[in-house]
């Protein structure tokens, strides 16, 4: 049974190669372009926080309808923020680099 069905497999192949062809290369274009965004995620990611840091941008937004002193009370273990920034309903918060 298994021998029939490589002899099928090789039949098909050959019987329409141009086909086959394209469907591996297809595949292989796939494969390479998923290879290349995964390889530099961590590129851009540290591209991105450099840009931040360089021009001061706010690396959190936080938008509050309630208030911001409980909210802010909870970042207060995780990050250092510089600044707070307080407007009729936005606060930026700027975090020091960390290198």
């Amino acid at each position: 049974m298994k021998n029939a069905l490589v002899k099928d497999t090789v039949r098909e192949i050959k019987k329409s190669f141009g086909r086959f062809l394209s469907i591996f290369a297809i595949v292989g274009i796939g494969v390479a372009f998923f290879a290349g965004v995964t390889a530099s995620s961590g590129d851009m990611k540290h591209s991105s926080d450099s840009y931040y840091d360089e021009y001061n941008m706010n690396d959190i937004r936080i938008l509050s309808s309630i208030g911001f002193s409980t909210l802010l009370s909870q970042f207060k273990p995780v990050y250092v923020y510089v600044a707070v920034l307080p407007l009729p309903s936005v606060s930026d918060i700027l975090l020091p680099s960390i290198s």
